[in-house]
């Protein structure tokens, strides 16, 4: 552990990598769209849905590699839960829900994602 946060195994940081590539993706894809021309386009609802889903099992397998990455990112259990009941509810997906949970938290998680990545790579530098 250096500067008051645990070293993360190299598969754990494979999977944050994934989660930031994806949250990258969803940035992009969203960047200039209303909520209402959101809502009428069900390819990019499609994509949405499985960038979240991507995003969501990253995490969840980050987890399972460092289960104190938990305490690194914010909300990290709500975009699990997020990515379970999309996987597991097909059919059900409260589009304007995941909508607003994009808009809301995009920059938030993705700058989290960053900093411990950063972290991480300044420490392999120092190593």
């Amino acid at each position: 552990m250096r500067h008051g946060r645990p070293s993360l195994k190299i598969e754990t940081l494979q999977r944050l990598h994934d989660a930031e590539s994806a949250w990258r993706e969803l940035h992009d894809f969203c960047q200039g769209v209303s909520e209402s021309a959101f809502l009428e386009d069900r390819g990019l609802k499609l994509i949405v849905q499985k960038l979240v889903e991507i995003v969501g099992e990253a995490l969840k397998q980050a987890e399972a590699y460092d289960p104190e990455i938990t305490e690194l990112i914010p909300d990290f259990r709500k975009i699990v839960n997020t990515r379970n009941r999309i996987v597991h509810g097909y059919g059900t997906v409260n589009y304007r829900l995941l909508w607003t949970i994009v808009q809301t938290r995009i920059l938030m998680l993705q700058a989290s994602l960053v900093a411990i990545l950063a972290v991480q790579q300044a420490e392999e530098s120092e190593a």
